[in-house]
């Protein structure tokens, strides 16, 4: 039932997609959304109130994913589609399930769009030829080539502009949704490119959080890294753009703690200052901001930054923190002695397991 906010209709699309390209079935309040399993599944019309959500991936009787979402008749929801996507997490060698909340945007199409009357058939290619340096079509699917070397961050080829409109074509005439995305995605991740030669690929993303993670990832794969920050161009929202921002912020800080070549620590007496500072702010938010200017700038021992973090009341600040240390640390081979300094079981393991990569 369609209800009024404000002299307003007050209905709502629910976009459900899965993180993995997983095919899975909808249910919105016991009501089956989708006949046949897809990657991406859009409810329409839907009111205010907390909507029944059921997914199935038909993989048995333990591969479902039940919750609720609750849309609140507030008059900035009205005539607005809500963005989830399945999210896969690893338990006690369980995988388990769960909906992150994306996006909250416009209308991005009909219910019933303009189809043709005949079936597409649901190819990727139609040809078997070359397509310069990025991919070759075999049997009507793209074989991708690799340029980009993980270990060396550069390619031994860059992409011309041709070959970026190569990549574009494809996903023109890509008929399913999750081979579209997945095409884009091995394009940027396995290629070299420019600041817009990029952007043109990542204006191909329709979720702004998928648009951000893409370009946080390409980064290092740009052959024009001082012209990063125009990257900002292609995110519609501030929320976004401030997040890539803080990104482009953290790799220049980072370039910074690897030119100090830390060897040795802060002395003592400094480092004893540092401290005092330090633990005259009460407040974790500003600690852990002003804690983290210290290390862009000054070496330290992993006993000096255990100390620090014993000045962090949660958890959360005091593993920030040591991920933030890690590169100005004058004895590397101690970084997990740091693990004694946080609270919680599950923290450390997180913990050991990140700083081991």
């Amino acid at each position: 039932m369609s209800l009024n906010v404000n002299g307003q209709q007050f209905i709502n699309n629910l976009v459900i997609l899965s993180e993995k390209g997983k095919q899975f079935t909808l249910y919105v309040n016991d009501e089956k959304i989708n006949p046949i399993p897809e990657a991406i599944v859009k409810a329409f019309n839907l009111g205010k109130g907390w909507q029944k959500i059921k997914i199935e991936f038909g993989e048995g009787k333990d591969s479902s994913l039940k919750d609720s979402v609750c849309i609140k008749a507030f008059e900035k929801n009205v005539n607005k589609e809500l963005t989830y996507k399945i999210v896969e997490e690893l338990t006690n060698n369980k995988l388990k399930y769960k909906l992150v909340f994306v996006s909250e945007s416009d209308f991005s199409g009909p219910k019933s769009p303009n189809v043709p009357d005949a079936p597409v058939e649901k190819v990727m290619v139609v040809d078997n030829n070359l397509y310069g340096n990025l991919y070759q079509a075999k049997d009507n699917k793209p074989i991708f080539f690799k340029n980009y070397n993980e270990e060396t961050k550069q390619c031994e080829v860059k992409l011309t502009d041709d070959e970026i409109q190569f990549a574009i074509n494809l996903f023109n005439k890509t008929t399913d949704m999750a081979d579209k995305f997945m095409n884009v995605d091995i394009s940027i991740e396995r290629n070299c490119y420019s600041t817009e030669q990029l952007i043109k690929l990542l204006n191909l993303y329709e979720i702004e959080m998928e648009k951000l993670k893409m370009a946080r990832k390409a980064y290092w794969h740009l052959t024009d890294r001082n012209n990063a920050a125009n990257l900002s161009k292609s995110f519609k929202f501030d929320a976004i753009k401030s997040q890539y921002q803080v990104f482009l912020k953290d790799v220049a800080n980072e370039s910074k703690q690897i030119n100090l070549k830390c060897i040795t620590p802060t002395a003592e007496k400094e480092f004893d200052l540092i401290f005092s500072n330090l633990n005259k702010i009460r407040d974790d938010y500003e600690k852990i901001k002003v804690a983290k200017k210290y290390v862009i700038e000054n070496c330290f021992n992993t006993i000096q930054i255990a100390k620090i973090m014993d000045l962090f009341s949660h958890d959360r600040e005091k593993m920030e923190f040591a991920y933030a240390a890690q590169e100005v640390v004058t004895d590397k081979e101690n970084l997990a002695k740091l693990a004694e300094a946080i609270q919680f079981g599950e923290n450390k393991k997180e913990f050991l397991k990140i700083i081991s990569k």
